[in-house]
Parts: C-alpha cells; sequence; structure tokens
C-alpha cells in the first residue's frame, strides 16, 4: 500500500513515516499543502493523509481541490481540530475518514490496513462516500 503523508510538523511527520513504514506501508512524506496535491496529482497513492492545518494550502483545500478535479482515491485528514463541526467539515470536503491528534501510534496502520482489507476505501465517484464490499 502507498500513502502520502502531509504533515509540517516535521518531528511528527517524521515519526508517522517512519511507523508507517515500520508497518509495511510505503510512505511519501510532503510538508505543506500545494506539494500534497501535486504529489498527488502526479502519482498513485492508496491513501492520503493530511494534516488539517499546513503552509500554503490546508488540508482542506487540498482535498476539495482534488475531489473537485475527480480525485477517487482515500483520503484522510489528521488534525488536532476535534470539534464536531470540525470533523463534519472536514468530510463534507471529501475526506473518508478524520482521526484526531493525539492518537495511538499503534493506531493508524492498524486503521489503514484494516480498511483496506475490509474494502471501506473504495469511493464512490459520484458522493465520494464509502462503502464495503459488504454493502448491499
Amino acid at each position: 500500500m502507498r500513502v502520502l503523508l502531509a504533515e509540517d510538523d516535521l518531528k511528527l511527520g517524521k515519526l508517522i513515516q517512519y511507523m508507517l513504514e515500520q508497518n509495511q506501508l510505503a510512505t511519501e512524506w510532503v510538508k505543506d499543502g500545494e506539494q500534497a496535491y501535486d504529489y498527488a496529482s502526479y502519482d498513485e497513492y492508496d491513501v492520503i493523509i493530511l494534516d488539517w492545518m499546513m503552509p500554503k494550502m490546508s488540508g482542506v483545500e487540498v482535498c476539495k481541490k482534488l475531489r473537485a478535479n475527480g480525485y477517487q482515491k482515500a483520503i484522510m485528514l489528521l488534525t488536532a481540530r476535534d470539534a464536531v463541526e470540525d470533523r463534519v467539515a472536514g468530510l463534507d470536503a471529501g475526506a473518508d475518514d478524520y482521526l484526531v491528534k493525539p492518537f495511538s501510534f499503534k493506531e493508524l496502520p492498524e486503521l489503514l490496513h484494516n480498511k483496506m482489507l475490509l474494502g471501506i476505501y473504495f469511493i464512490s465517484a459520484s458522493s465520494h462516500t464509502f462503502f464495503s464490499f459488504f454493502s448491499y
């Protein structure tokens, strides 16, 4: 599985990248929203993990722009913004999932592996909602 991680905090980004790679998740790490958009536009990833608050373009702006341009792969927001309104705004922007910082470093790779195995990160191109293989 290929992951694009967009995180501007250098310590956290390095730690998340290391942790994901230790769990057999090939991870490219970028440090701002413009880079995230460019990488996602020109390369193939199974999931993009976006920090909400980044320089040059926020994670929500990246998500909206990718979805507006037809991007259909999985997008997860990883952020300290934990209000219900923020979660709803992130999902409305086209994110498939939302994980609040701080989180357990065991949680993220497990979450990604399990959702990919269950087929949850297959996105409907028309509505940007996710469904599993078990949906009828």
